[in-house]
């Protein structure tokens, strides 16, 4: 996140922050943002699913599923206990799959879309 004083110059003193549970600032952004939009992630076992919603309205504007990358490691959470208890980077290597996936979602879901200039996670 870049410094707010230097969003606050950049924005020549107008700002529109992003508030989480209305108690903590989590993205600041130079001028007025009339648009905002949010992606709810669901990770499940099996699948995991993305929605990309207006946050000002909303309404969903687009969906996308995909299996959990990290099925190849166990069919399970048990197995995939399994595998990061057994190999020395398992915990490491489920993280970079589901986060893989994750990053491959919102390039698919974000295509040939003009409106997301950002995206941060918290």
């Amino acid at each position: 996140m870049c410094g707010m004083q230097w969003v606050i110059r950049l924005g020549k003193w107008n700002v529109t922050l992003s508030v989480w549970m209305d108690k903590e600032v989590i993205h600041p952004e130079p001028g007025f943002t009339e648009k905002a939009f949010g992606l709810a992630v669901d990770i499940g076992t099996t699948t995991v699913a993305a929605y990309l919603c207006d946050l000002n309205t909303g309404e969903i504007l687009a969906m996308k599923s995909m299996v959990n990358p990290q099925v190849v490691y166990g069919e399970d959470a048990i197995s995939r206990i399994t595998y990061t208890m057994a190999q020395q980077d398992g915990l490491k290597t489920l993280n970079q799959a589901v986060i893989g996936g994750l990053n491959q979602m919102v390039r698919d879901i974000t295509f040939n879309r003009v409106l997301i200039s950002s995206i941060f996670l918290i």
